[in-house]
């Protein structure tokens, strides 16, 4: 009510000492609230500097981790330019210097070779009374990834004069290959033209191979559980394009995967 007067001039201008006492002690009160103010947006502002330098620093941080990740995945890109190309060229020369079908029937010499030497093995396998035993499910295994047939069982593989055994199913890089039926892992390994391959074997003589794969999550000896994850989808061995390559045996001989598991 007195207007914007100073402390000495509200002092000077009262007649009434009671008045003056008054007039005093409500400039007082208003000057410690405006202090009080005046300390609190201060601290506010100092806590909005320190929040802006905060945000600023992660800021350059999430810049510079960006800069990084488009980098990497650049060198990831150029990697796999080469890589095609690489495969492109290596598989041009095996055509043209007609090494394929040789190529071929040696891997099929080293893998008939590879289960002989798993069939040959002492130890046996024992399931307990609840597991259904595989030659009883016919038409009832799910397939390990979803994903197109890229080629029948038993058709003529391109350029040359031998049989698919086994199917090889599309998929992206890093889906979960599962397991079709409860069994023990014989082989998990790098194997010529597979790639990354695990074996299992389900008793009585019937196994199944998947090969093509990324990585492995299992190790011969582990026991797994039908529909358990044992690998992740990749183009090891030299594929051209993603994908798990699928196969089922029955004392050593290929069988039809399609009549095996559910359409």
């Amino acid at each position: 009510m007195t207007g914007r007067s100073d402390y000495l001039k509200l002092l000077l201008n009262q007649e009434d000492p009671a008045l003056v006492g008054r007039v005093l002690a409500y400039y007082d009160y208003y000057n410690r609230a405006r202090t009080s103010s005046i300390y609190s947006i201060s601290s506010k502002v100092d806590l909005i500097s320190q929040l802006r330098e905060a945000i600023q620093t992660e800021t350059d941080a999430l810049e510079e981790l960006k800069v990084h990740q488009l980098a990497r995945s650049e060198e990831i890109r150029a990697y796999r330019e080469s890589r095609s190309a690489i495969l492109v060229r290596l598989q041009d020369y095996i055509t043209e210097q007609g090494l394929q079908l040789k190529s071929l029937q040696e891997h099929e010499q080293e893998l008939a070779s590879l289960l002989q030497e798993l069939d040959k093995r002492e130890d046996s396998i024992v399931f307990f009374e609840d597991i259904p035993p595989f030659n009883t499910l016919q038409g009832k295994l799910n397939w390990p990834i979803k994903g197109k047939l890229l080629n029948s069982f038993g058709s003529i593989r391109r350029g040359a004069a031998l049989k698919w055994q086994g199917v090889k199913i599309s998929g992206e890089p890093g889906n979960e290959v599962r397991a079709v039926h409860t069994g023990k892992v014989i082989f998990a390994d790098w194997f010529r033209n597979m790639g990354l391959l695990i074996i299992l074997d389900h008793g009585d003589d019937y196994m199944s191979l998947y090969g093509y794969n990324q990585n492995l999550l299992k190790k011969p000896g582990d026991w797994v559980l039908a529909g358990e994850i044992i690998a992740y989808v990749g183009d090891s061995g030299g594929q051209k394009e993603p994908g798990v390559y699928f196969e089922i045996r029955h004392r050593g001989e290929p069988l039809n995967p399609a009549l095996w598991c559910k359409n």
